[in-house]
């Protein structure tokens, strides 16, 4: 049920204010006139965005709400705030894609409870459903003419001025951005040349009455939120984790440090859903032949070595040695700087762990010294951060990855030696109890295997340890080890599951590289001729293949079933630090030579 409230404020008198002067006046002044005003200008806009892409209405208005809450709470994210329409498109189509997946998922679920042995609905590939979604995924300067000429529909001149263009220049980028939207939308089975794309984008109605009565809810309920109240439900379904920690973060400080992390992570009743599909987009790697030749395609220099590196789908997160973290989308010019150790509430230093969740979509990351915990919000571009266990008897635990399905943070304390699963509540009621289990010996690294019934870690005294999980018993004594393996009393840098949980793979000093069998811990593999440090391993989406790193400067492919190599990486002036495997079969890599570099096939 939709919460509507009278709402008291007047209209803004001056209609003819731009859109940075309406924004920084709410940013600034709490202006609630002028937010009116956005609301009324930019609603049609947003929820014919919404109803495009849901066939529910109930479920845009929530999306086209969540919308609107996105810039009430965070009004400074609009960057610059000139350049609102276009940020509150973005918003509104991770809205209602998040609004999408739900109901997919809630089919599913009712689909299971009544036995019927049918498919969830997936959206229709039509036009009407992938507009927004390929739009959302071209670069700005070819996504902001086609908002401001075809879905708010200003003339070019008007567009131009408002941009700050020329109206050559916005004439030129917006036949690009036509070119750009066809090529997307026909690799999503919309075949439409631009010449007819025009035609469509022009004959609308692409923007959509919106009714007075959702206004007014949405003004309201704004206000309420903005005060410290929750948003409704059907809001919260479709709102940012990152917007409302950013709220709520203040609160959470004056409570215990445990209280603090669980509301840091789940201070929101829901999250808005990453740009990306639930089903992996991406094509089939392709296997790599012995003596295959590999490329570089992309490089990113930077001023300090790449020490971390995680990649989801096109989007790769690294850190460098100088305590930064970036974003980079394959392919484009520059990454961006997500955080900076000038800007941690003084806490520097080089980041240990950097990893995404797998859903929602989050990036998060951990300080060196385990002390400092941040969850950067992808889609809003929202940060939390703050001290992690400081003064606890059992801190600092180092988050170290995720589950499958986002829903168990691992986590591991190497002084205490303790390795503990802290189940997720994403819908930010109380959290269950950690598994948690005692080796003999510090942590060094660990993993969880994607069907969540095993963990594997490797400790200081040169041991890897394969961690049961048996579900007849209570949450403390869960966790299980089924078996130690000795390996040669070396450092393990690394270590990974296969995709199917078959495999699990160990890399370190002394050219120590081998694969075994979780399930019974038997070598299953040696990848045979490394020497010196290994410092990362890989597998590839379908597990056929397997990358290393390692401090001849060299990465590798290696065949999983043979453990022979098929593939020599060569280029990097200094050791490979990282390696993870991108789209289409792509393996990027970090280094010391503070280059990260994408490989591919050569044609």
């Amino acid at each position: 049920m939709r919460l509507t409230l009278p709402h008291t404020l007047t209209h803004l008198s001056d209609a003819s204010a731009g859109d940075g002067e309406l924004v920084c006046r709410f940013r600034d002044a709490n202006d609630q006139a002028a937010f009116a005003e956005l609301v009324r200008r930019h609603g049609p806009m947003v929820f014919g965005a919404c109803r495009r892409m849901l066939p529910c209405r109930q479920d845009a208005e929530d999306a086209f709400q969540a919308t609107f809450l996105v810039l009430a709470v965070k009004p400074d994210a609009v960057r610059p705030p000139d350049r609102v329409g276009a940020f509150l498109h973005g918003v509104a189509c991770r809205a209602a894609l998040k609004a999408r997946r739900t109901a997919a998922r809630r089919a599913a679920a009712e689909s299971r409870a009544a036995e019927l042995h049918r498919p969830a609905p997936q959206p229709d590939p039509d036009l009407a459903a992938v507009l927004d979604d390929a739009l959302l995924a071209l670069p700005a300067k070819y996504r902001l003419p086609v908002i401001e000429c075809h879905l708010a529909g200003r003339s070019r001149k008007d567009a131009a001025a408002r941009l700050g263009w020329s109206e050559g220049t916005l004439s030129g980028r917006l036949a690009r951005a036509l070119d750009l939207l066809a090529a997307r939308l026909a690799r999503r089975g919309v075949g439409l040349p631009a010449a007819a794309l025009v035609g469509v984008l022009s004959a609308g109605p692409l923007p959509a009455a919106v009714p007075a009565g959702l206004v007014a809810s949405t003004l309201s309920v704004a206000d309420l939120v903005r005060g410290g109240l929750p948003p409704p439900a059907g809001v919260a379904a479709a709102l940012s984790h990152g917007v409302l920690n950013a709220m709520w973060w203040k609160k959470l400080a004056t409570l215990s440090v445990a209280v603090l992390i669980a509301g840091m992570l789940v201070a929101t009743a829901g999250f808005l859903a990453p740009t990306r599909a639930t089903a992996d987009p991406r094509p089939a790697a392709p296997v790599p032949q012995p003596g295959a030749k590999w490329g570089v395609k992309h490089t990113v220099t930077r001023e300090h070595p790449v020490t971390e590196l995680a990649v989801k789908e096109d989007l790769v997160a690294f850190a460098d040695g100088g305590g930064n973290v970036l974003l980079w989308k394959i392919g484009a010019k520059e990454p961006r700087t997500v955080a900076e150790p000038a800007k941690r509430k003084g806490v520097a230093g080089p980041i240990a762990h950097l990893r995404f969740t797998p859903d929602p979509d989050f990036l998060c990351f951990v300080s060196g010294n385990g002390a400092y915990f941040w969850v950067h919000d992808l889609d809003t571009g929202l940060d939390t951060g703050g001290v992690y266990g400081a003064g606890k008897e059992d801190a600092p635990y180092r988050c170290i990855g995720f589950s499958a399905d986002g829903r168990v943070m691992v986590e591991a304390h190497r002084m205490r030696q303790v390795l503990r699963l802290q189940p997720i509540n994403w819908e930010g009621e109380e959290w269950a109890p950690p598994e948690r289990v005692r080796l003999d010996a510090a942590i060094t690294h660990a993993a969880f295997a994607p069907a969540g019934d095993r963990l594997a870690a490797t400790t200081d005294d040169g041991k890897l340890r394969i961690i049961n999980r048996n579900p007849r018993k209570e949450a403390e004594d869960r966790l299980e080890v089924a078996h130690t393996i000795g390996v040669k009393n070396v450092r393990a840098n690394a270590v990974r599951f296969s995709p199917d949980g078959k495999l699990l793979a160990v890399v370190g000093e002394n050219g120590f590289a081998k694969l075994y069998d979780p399930a019974t811990g038997v070598e299953a593999a040696e990848l045979k001729g490394l020497k010196g440090i290994v410092f990362d391993v890989a597998f590839s989406p379908d597990g056929r293949t397997v990358a290393t790193g390692s401090d001849d400067n060299v990465a590798r492919l290696w065949d999983v079933k043979s453990g022979e190599p098929v593939a020599v990486l060569e280029g990097h002036k200094d050791s490979v630090l990282r390696v993870a495997f991108g789209p289409g079969g792509t393996l990027v890599t970090g280094s010391a030579d503070k280059t990260l570099r994408v490989w591919g096939l050569k044609k």
